[in-house]
């Protein structure tokens, strides 16, 4: 069985490879052959080798959530990014996190766009998640943290109803997958603050975030400065996601060890069983019963003498 430790790295190592490759891949697709006219990619090879990507990185987190728990459960160790952790990576991780929020709120107020509902509440979400990220203790401001959901959710719903692009275009549904990775891993992440150790969930979770927060936001943003893709709020939205997606990674490379407890439900009678107690039990003291019982079996009876005649009396006073 390998070490829990060792498949932990494994796994971040192996999800920081494919996301930085999904990202290559993307980029030149967006950039030299999608068609703005239809909103679709040309027929070309990469593509391609992004569907091969993007199946891999899904079968590697189908493959960790199976084998993590079984090595847990025999390790009694689990290992998880640490959501309290304060080392340079993850604070300058959610400093920038945080300035990406304050500035998709000033996006949001300078589109002509902003005087809608949708807008306005994306503007009050993205101020809400700067402050959360922004400060060092997170546990005392967890509420905040619904502001990243509040934005991530309106820009679902203004991307979904945008009848401009269509609706299985690659360029939509990656961003819609980046937004929804996004809000799994800020649902974990406000769950492990409050107290709900779930390691592997967590995990996962902050995998999700990073391979598509990253994968899209690095390709989109090359794709619209080399005038690939010229579409200003698609940009805008996709910023966020990939701060969120850098966060998630500052997480998954600070990570604990958390020891297990033994559950004594699990561990058989006999091996709970203390072994000087078998001693033990020959020495404990008899009950009255076991003494009177072990005095009728070990008394000999004395020999009894016949009685004397009364000639043998007689003699014996003579």
């Amino acid at each position: 069985m390998i070490d829990m430790r060792s498949l932990y790295r494994r796994f971040v190592w192996a999800v920081f490879a494919l996301a930085v490759t999904a990202a290559l891949l993307r980029t030149p697709a967006l950039c030299l052959f999608f068609d703005r006219t239809v909103g679709y990619c040309d027929p070309n090879p990469f593509s391609t080798l992004l569907y091969i990507v993007i199946a891999l990185f899904l079968l590697l987190c189908v493959a960790y959530a199976v084998a993590a728990p079984r090595c847990e459960r025999k390790q009694r160790l689990a290992v998880a990014p640490d959501p309290t952790a304060e080392s340079r990576l993850v604070r300058a991780a959610s400093l920038l996190t945080a300035l990406t929020f304050i500035a998709a709120a000033i996006g949001e107020a300078a589109l002509s766009s902003a005087a809608s509902n949708p807008a306005r509440l994306r503007m009050l979400g993205a101020v809400l998640a700067a402050v959360y990220f922004a400060v060092g203790k997170k546990q005392k401001l967890i509420l905040l943290g619904l502001g990243a959901h509040l934005y991530c959710v309106f820009v679902l719903i203004s991307e979904y109803f945008d009848w401009t692009i269509p609706m299985n275009s690659p360029l939509k549904i990656m961003q819609q997958i980046a937004m929804i990775a996004a809000l799994l891993f800020m649902t974990a992440e406000l769950s492990h603050l409050n107290g709900s150790r779930r390691s592997v969930r967590y995990t996962v979770c902050a995998a999700l975030a990073a391979f598509f927060g990253l994968s899209n936001g690095v390709s989109l943003i090359a794709a619209c400065l080399v005038g690939g893709i010229v579409r200003s709020d698609m940009l805008l939205h996709s910023l966020p996601a990939l701060a969120i997606a850098l966060y998630a990674a500052s997480r998954l490379f600070v990570s604990h060890s958390i020891d297990i407890p033994v559950d004594l439900g699990d561990i058989p009678s006999e091996l709970l069983k203390d072994p000087d107690d078998t001693a033990l039990d020959s020495e404990k003291p008899l009950t009255p019963e076991d003494n009177n019982a072990t005095t009728a079996d070990t008394m000999v009876p004395a020999p009894q003498t016949p009685p004397m005649t009364p000639e043998e009396e007689d003699t014996s006073h003579g």
